[in-house]
């Protein structure tokens, strides 16, 4: 279970994949023969496309009267045909497990260099 991001195809813009389903964040990378997907940890959902609005109109004016929102461009990504658009960035799983690790190197790194000063 990891977190991925993408880039999309249509502005570059980097994102958060998102469960289209739940919105989680959390994936399991999936691949059979040469077709791959991104399965939510939660609920499971199956997901191999991701559509980022590039660019759109608020929905608020500078009056405050309401008006629906513009989309002026949008791009899907697809996992299959742009697989190096999307990337692991790890889980805070991961990162907890090295952490006490980190600290006890630091811990030696501090003893080490305070004896060879005196």
């Amino acid at each position: 279970m990891d977190k991925w991001k993408f880039t999309c195809v249509g502005c570059g813009e980097k994102e958060d994949v998102v469960c289209n389903n739940c919105k989680r964040n959390l994936f399991t990378g999936r691949k059979k023969g040469d077709y791959m997907w991104l399965e939510c940890d939660h609920c499971k959902y199956e997901n191999d496309e991701m559509l980022h609005i590039c660019s759109y109109t608020s929905a608020f004016d500078t009056i405050d009267k309401y008006r629906p929102e513009v989309i002026h461009k949008q791009a899907i990504t697809d996992i299959n045909a742009n697989r190096d658009f999307f990337f692991n960035v790890g889980s805070e799983k991961h990162l907890n497990h090295f952490l006490p690790m980190i600290i006890f190197l630091i811990f030696l790194y501090m003893i080490y260099t305070y004896g060879t000063v005196n």
